[in-house]
């Protein structure tokens, strides 16, 4: 079965309980992120962007076997 691999990063990975996690194919990302609110149901009040291979990507990017997810959390730089 085709994978995807998700990294949690900041409080994301507290939240999850783990920086990485494979799961099955996700048509796009935001059936993604419905699974994972699902699975995760403390990712509701969060704010975080979403990356797909190193590129931040809007809610509906599709998503292929193989491709990197990781969830942001917000930050700040100086």
């Amino acid at each position: 079965m085709d994978k995807i691999t998700i990294k949690f990063f900041g409080v994301l990975s507290e939240v999850a309980g783990t920086t990485e996690e494979e799961i099955p194919i996700s048509v796009d990302t935001k059936s993604l992120l419905d699974l994972l609110k699902q699975k995760y149901s403390d990712l509701s009040g969060l704010q975080y962007s979403v990356a797909v291979n190193q590129v931040i990507s809007g809610e509906n990017r599709k998503i292929s076997a193989g491709d990197e997810i990781a969830l942001l959390p917000p930050f700040t730089g100086g």
